[in-house]
């Protein structure tokens, strides 16, 4: 059963004073350098933080998938980029609970500044996308031979979910390139495109090799690829048949990653089932372009009253969201009645505080707790796995309270 947005209870979440941080132990991922124009539309960054860290990725058009360091640290990351525009993006590293501050990168699209950047001996222009002489292959040999063509010198990348075939393009143009499949009886999807030392890289295109009988294909016990064994497991799995939630394009979820306001808001509205237009004809806010994912998120929260900007104008959908703003935007999205009482009280909160009821019915009710030590860590950066157990509460406390149907 859906319901239209029209109550009050978070209006202005988004207005509350900055709480004060921690001491971030880590420090900020450092990238390679950025010509001051590009001409593409993917576009590769390299860069260093620490051994075995997460880089989590925000900004651009879509969600983008965690990237894990190696054992120096090192790291790559493909951006796609809207053309003829300024492509903004945000990472941070995570490791042992730890997060950095965020660096930002900066890549302009434009054809034309690229060219000039190319007169001065900078190559900031992609190479020819590579064409293939066949983009869907059937076969049951457990390896086959891809031939085409494409720019000369450059690298032709066949990159797959596990694993990835790179080979050079010889200087008369020629392709020939050997790919083993990882997955039996399985259909094997590929992205085909072509790099150049300068990290540029063409328009890509869907390659399909397809292995024997794919009705043969193991089912998969979980649907998202990293959280078996995780403690928030249950919780998890319940959103995603419910359509709450979804992971990344890679099938995995980053339970243990930080959540943006953006994705907040989806998963509140979403959770407690309210109505979501498509239909957004203008930025909801001045930092919330029409054309992004979440734009139709923000716009339902803002029009029914839920969110409010930062008192410049901004919603900053890209900032993390830490754990006493997530509890207050999840309660008020259920339409919790937290009352007025203040019993619960950790060593780092204090009564009287605008968070101090919703902390307090959240322990009595048994959806959240703290650590140990009486602490309950009010600005840490909230998880997705937190964030899910939270909202299954929610609902299960709604359930038992019979204000709403199930989901």
């Amino acid at each position: 059963m859906k319901k239209s947005i029209k109550f009050l209870s978070l209006l202005g979440f988004l207005c509350l004073f900055i709480l004060p941080g921690t001491a971030l132990a880590i420090d900020p991922p450092t990238v390679n350098d950025i010509p001051e124009y590009v001409d593409a539309e993917l576009y590769l960054i390299t860069g260093k933080t620490e051994p075995n860290a997460t880089i989590v990725i925000s900004g651009g058009q879509y969600n983008m998938a965690p990237v894990e360091t190696d054992s120096s640290g090192s790291f790559e990351i493909i951006f796609n980029l809207v053309q003829n525009d300024t492509n903004t993006f945000y990472i941070r590293a995570n490791l042992d609970g730890e997060t950095s501050e965020r660096t930002e990168i900066v890549i302009n699209e434009s054809r034309e500044e690229a060219e000039k950047l190319a007169d001065e001996g900078i190559d900031a222009i992609a190479p020819d996308a590579p064409v293939l002489d066949t983009y869907e292959i059937e076969t049951d040999e457990t390896m086959v031979s891809l031939t085409g063509t494409g720019e000369p010198g450059s690298n032709i990348v066949i990159d797959g979910e596990e694993e990835i075939f790179i080979n050079v393009i010889d200087d008369e143009g020629n392709i020939a390139i050997n790919v083993f499949e990882y997955d039996q009886n399985a259909v094997n999807t590929y992205l085909v495109y072509a790099r150049d030392e300068s990290g540029n890289i063409s328009t890509a295109s869907n390659l399909t090799i397809t292995h024997g009988d794919p009705s043969l294909e193991s089912t998969i016990a979980d649907p998202f690829t990293d959280i078996d064994g995780h403690w928030a497991y249950e919780y998890i799995e319940y959103l995603r048949l419910a359509g709450v939630i979804s992971g990344y394009g890679d099938g995995t979820f980053g339970p243990n990653n930080p959540i943006t306001r953006a994705e907040i808001t989806k998963i509140a509205l979403g959770a407690f089932e309210y109505l979501i237009s498509n239909n957004v004809t203008e930025n909801p806010f001045p930092d919330v372009e029409k054309d992004l994912w979440y734009a139709k998120y923000i716009k339902a929260a803002q029009e029914s009253q839920i969110v409010e900007g930062y008192p410049d104008g901004t919603f900053q959908p890209l900032n993390n969201v830490s754990r006493i703003e997530a509890l207050k935007i999840l309660l008020g999205a259920g339409e919790i009645d937290v009352g007025t009482s203040e019993n619960i009280q950790f060593d780092d909160t204090e009564p009287g505080m605008w968070y101090s009821t919703y902390l307090s019915y959240a322990v009595e009710n048994g959806i959240v707790q703290g650590y140990d030590g009486n602490l309950f860590k009010p600005t840490q950066d909230i998880t997705r796995a937190e964030i899910c157990k939270i909202t299954v509460k929610i609902i299960e406390l709604k359930e038992d309270l019979d204000s709403l149907p199930t989901i």
